[in-house]
């Protein structure tokens, strides 16, 4: 006598319909005495009255929980031969009960296939796509990590953008009298103080929005969603530097730009 199989424990195969498939099956290869594999295919072979046959490998993975039939005469085939070899049928009942062996294996084998069915559908790409039943826009399944920093950068970068639109409409209004506002022209306001309407870039070389103060705002880099700079005159009001050559040829040599 071969080797006989043995249950997979619950950590190779997760209770559920599968297992319980897989258990009542099991059940009756031990009430037949654990027969070999070759013993069980031989005995479906010679069965005239079996509609379905199962092979040796079929017959293992089966009752190791490795796959589940998609017909119910292979399975049908391989009961009957288990049940015989305990001296019973399928159609044979148990005590205390109207269902026969052969109907409560077919329900545990119905139960079976869905799941393993389901098991195999595609996951939905895309969880940002995804809609509730309500058509709320939330997603319908447990987001990442890595998906929702992805997400927090990108509304973080918005409202960084928003926060900058709305700096520079402010001090465009409120300072609209004050002297040294920006040309409307081409000249710059990143640099010098006031802009020149030469169209001279100055530290930075950006051009400085229509009736903005140059001082006023102005960003890093060469992206305008990064966090902007706040320029204080002051600051940068030493002897010798860019910033004071600069208003020392301007019409305004003898004070910070204010």
């Amino acid at each position: 006598m071969g080797r006989f199989i043995t249950m997979p424990s619950e950590w190779v195969l997760p209770p559920g319909p599968v297992r319980g498939f897989t258990q009542a099956l099991y059940d009756w290869y031990k009430a037949a005495g654990r027969p070999s594999l070759t013993e069980i295919a031989d005995d479906i072979a010679s069965h005239d009255a079996l509609r379905g046959s199962a092979s040796r490998e079929t017959i293992r993975k089966m009752l190791r929980g490795e796959t589940v039939p998609q017909r119910w005469t292979t399975v049908e085939a391989v009961l009957t031969v288990l049940c015989e070899r305990d001296g019973t049928s399928p159609q044979g009942e148990p005590e205390y009960s109207e269902v026969t062996h052969g109907q409560r294996v077919k329900r545990l084998w119905d139960e079976a296939v869905e799941a393993a069915h389901q098991a195999r559908e595609p996951i939905m790409p895309n969880p940002w796509a995804q809609k509730d039943e309500a058509g709320s826009g939330e997603s319908t399944r447990p987001v990442t990590v890595a998906e929702a920093e992805a997400q927090a950068a990108i509304e973080d970068a918005e409202m960084a953008h928003a926060a900058d639109t709305g700096q520079v409409s402010a001090v465009a209004t409120e300072g609209g009298d004050r002297r040294g506002l920006a040309q409307q022209s081409r000249g710059s306001g990143l640099g010098a103080w006031p802009t020149a309407s030469s169209g001279q870039a100055g530290r930075g070389g950006w051009p400085t929005a229509p009736g903005v103060p140059a001082h006023a705002w102005r960003t890093n880099g060469s992206d305008p969603l990064q966090e902007p700079e706040r320029n204080d005159p002051f600051q940068d009001w030493q002897p010798g530097t860019e910033w004071a050559e600069a208003v020392e040829k301007s019409q305004y040599p003898s004070e910070p730009p204010f």
